[in-house]
């Protein structure tokens, strides 16, 4: 399912609330801001939060841990009170190998740590564990035989993981499979062509909302109609009512 939430930049907001355009929200990053709207429904379920970097940082996940729910995010840039330094710094040489800080101080729930796949990730999570988790695999074309001749094969090679990495991209390509539903299955934006930008937001709503529908009928009841037999089956039905 996704919950949709229109964005503005912090300039605008802050232009348009007569604020310093540098002001953060009670304190607080915007990110955290638009999280907390878009998992309002969920707030004290202790699930678990899966967010990128425009969302993620130590403040959001001891914010989210304070309304009921774990959390676990990616960090690309410099972010206040993450260890970046550190983490940085450390040797690691082999894609799968990590390190990990706890702290046991102010908030020993609060996990931030490195791990290595085509370069460094950085993430920082208040649930899960640095145990090894299942490893996840790839598949590459590799010339095994150093002959020009002869012809690359297909490999398949496993990546070590954290359980924490584990629980994370189990779910972040989520919102990128609800995107391919719409535009390469669906293809409302292909279908229906317009100029205006308010009917082109009113499509992509519109997309949502139908691939939603298809996410719901087909977690309910385990169906094995493709997406486009639902959408013919949908179009006949509104067409009839």
């Amino acid at each position: 399912m996704i919950r949709l939430r229109l964005v503005k930049t912090n300039e605008q907001e802050a232009d348009e609330q007569e604020e310093d355009k540098t002001t953060e929200h009670n304190g607080l990053p915007h990110g955290f801001q638009m999280m907390k709207e878009l998992v309002l429904p969920w707030l004290n379920s202790w699930s678990v939060v899966c967010a990128d970097s425009y969302f993620a940082s130590v403040t959001a996940a001891e914010e989210m841990l304070r309304l009921g729910m774990y959390f676990i995010g990616v960090v690309k840039t410099a972010n206040r009170n993450f260890p970046q330094e550190y983490l940085s710094g450390v040797e690691l040489q082999n894609r799968g190998e990590f390190k990990g800080l706890n702290n046991k101080f102010n908030n020993p729930t609060l996990l931030a740590f490195v791990w290595v796949d085509r370069d460094q990730r950085y993430f920082i999570a208040t649930t899960s564990s640095l145990q090894v988790g299942e490893g996840y695999w790839r598949t590459r074309w590799r010339q095994l035989v150093n002959d020009r001749y002869t012809a690359p094969e297909r490999v398949d090679f496993e990546i070590p993981q954290p359980k924490a990495c584990e629980v994370y991209y189990s779910t972040c390509g989520r919102v990128d499979q609800h995107n391919r539903h719409c535009q390469d299955t669906l293809q409302l934006e292909q279908k229906l062509k317009c100029h205006s930008w308010h009917i082109r937001v009113g499509i992509s709503i519109l997309g949502i909302i139908i691939t939603d529908t298809w996410a719901v009928y087909k977690q309910a009841t385990n169906t094995t109609e493709t997406q486009k037999t639902f959408h013919s089956y949908l179009a006949e039905e509104l067409i009839d009512n």
